[in-house]
């Protein structure tokens, strides 16, 4: 079976947003930070290498593969921003209406 990716660091979420490249966007990421925090409720307690999670949830396939994933969380990529929501999250669908030009993947 295929191994995740995204591994969890021991940095902190100050040291992750200072590390953010480029230098100009870290004040965006900050933000970001803020608003998560606020709308999920959770402080960030999953910080990878590249992502800061809020939260978690458990899943699993037909095929029998199951884990977890953040509940929410962001990647301030050096081209743009990535947003995760989790999966099954079809509520959300009439906010993504608003922010402009955006992408929605798997």
């Amino acid at each position: 079976m295929a191994e995740a990716k995204t591994k969890l660091t021991d940095s902190s979420v100050a040291d992750f947003l200072t590390a953010s490249e480029p230098a100009d966007r870290r004040d965006d990421a900050a933000a970001l930070d803020a608003l998560f925090r606020k709308a999920t409720g959770f402080a960030p307690p999953d910080v990878g290498a590249s992502i800061i999670g809020y939260g978690r949830y458990s899943y699993a396939y037909v095929s029998g593969h199951s884990g977890e994933w953040l509940a929410a969380g962001f990647a301030p990529r050096k081209a743009e921003y990535s947003l995760y929501i989790g999966a099954g999250a079809a509520h959300v669908a009439p906010f993504l209406a608003g922010p402009g030009n955006h992408r929605i993947g798997k």
